[in-house]
């Protein structure tokens, strides 16, 4: 059996925002409770693995305010242990590593404090036979938070299509292209990616630099594991609206074109029901509910990963296209 899915607007947001549930009736007299917020995705083709950890505040005061005291939102790094088991058959342990504090770490600006801004990380390598419990003991209060992750991974080529030729994103039935790929073991939601690779020319110094475009895709969620193959249709003449949006007529620059690189996010049940709770709600019920997979906390911890094809030719009806085509035709590009 085959399933197929057409071409939609959905992102997926493997960067994680933090969610939790309110509840309008507070008591703001009652006593400090400490809740804690963890997120990690494991990634065995990631060179380290990244757990963070955090607190929840409630605050009587200016809550903008209160996020930028570090003790607000930061546990002290010597209060935890944290630990990633192996285990075998889900429940047998076999080893576990120690993550450690990680501090410095790059962090986008917000409202929230920079100052003891820290990660717990990892470089150990991960084995895809097995399944991950995460172990976080906080020796201040005693508490223990556990969850657990099977890895995401695919043994072989993933891509059905593209193939070893080139691609035509035109079909001469007008059908678009559609691209293939086999169900990865324990994932069930998706996320295909293009990249367009090209070279910018200087007409006036003759200096050139390679570029690229990504064209991020809709996501495939809820994937039943029992279909053999995916399928996922690039509407006729989809790629080249995509391209026409992202570059602008110069008279001064040839854009020569080069090749593509698909590339492929998985992820877990898990994953897959974070996103689809916390995606914006719709109608008169605006109410969403808190999920969390970890006990004694809030938050995620799942498993992703990513499969790639690169240097995929373009066909030579497809650079005539982006040459002569309706939508690209003034914007510069050559074939060499």
């Amino acid at each position: 059996m085959k399933k197929s899915y057409y071409l939609w607007t959905g992102i997926l947001a493997l960067a994680l925002a933090s969610s939790i549930g309110c509840n309008n009736q507070v008591d703001l007299t009652a006593p400090y409770q400490v809740v804690t917020v963890v997120y990690g995705l494991l990634n065995q083709k990631d060179s380290a693995q990244y757990i963070r950890i955090q607190k929840a505040f409630l605050t009587n005061g200016n809550a903008l305010v209160a996020a930028q005291v570090p003790d607000s939102i930061y546990f002290k790094p010597e209060d935890l242990v944290v630990r990633l088991v192996r285990l075998q058959n889900h429940n047998q342990p076999l080893d576990s590593v120690t993550l450690l504090p990680t501090p410095n770490m790059p962090k986008e600006p917000g409202i929230f404090a920079n100052e003891g801004h820290y990660l717990f990380a990892s470089n150990a390598p991960l084995n895809t036979n097995n399944t991950y419990q995460l172990k976080i003991y906080n020796l201040k209060s005693g508490k223990l938070i556990t969850s657990h992750t099977p890895l995401v991974y695919y043994n072989g080529e993933f891509f059905k299509t593209p193939g070893a030729g080139s691609v035509n994103f035109n079909s001469p039935l007008g059908t678009g292209y559609t691209i293939r790929f086999y169900p990865a073991y324990n994932a069930v939601i998706y996320q295909p990616i293009i990249v367009f690779h090209f070279t910018r020319v200087n007409m006036l110094t003759g200096e050139s630099k390679p570029d690229s475009v990504t064209w991020t895709l809709g996501m495939i969620q809820n994937y039943n594991p029992a279909e053999d193959v995916i399928e996922y249709n690039l509407p006729q003449n989809s790629f080249y609206r995509f391209i026409a949006s992202q570059f602008q007529p110069d008279p001064n620059e040839k854009r020569v074109i080069g090749w593509l690189t698909f590339k492929c996010w998985a992820g877990t049940l898990e994953l897959d029901t974070y996103i689809e709770v916390n995606k914006p709600s719709i109608g008169l019920i605006q109410e969403k509910p808190a999920y969390t997979n970890l006990t004694n906390a809030y938050g995620l911890f799942a498993a992703r990963t990513w499969f790639v094809k690169t240097f995929v030719p373009l066909s030579e009806q497809s650079k005539d296209t982006l040459i002569l085509g309706t939508y690209t035709k003034n914007l510069g590009f050559s074939k060499q």
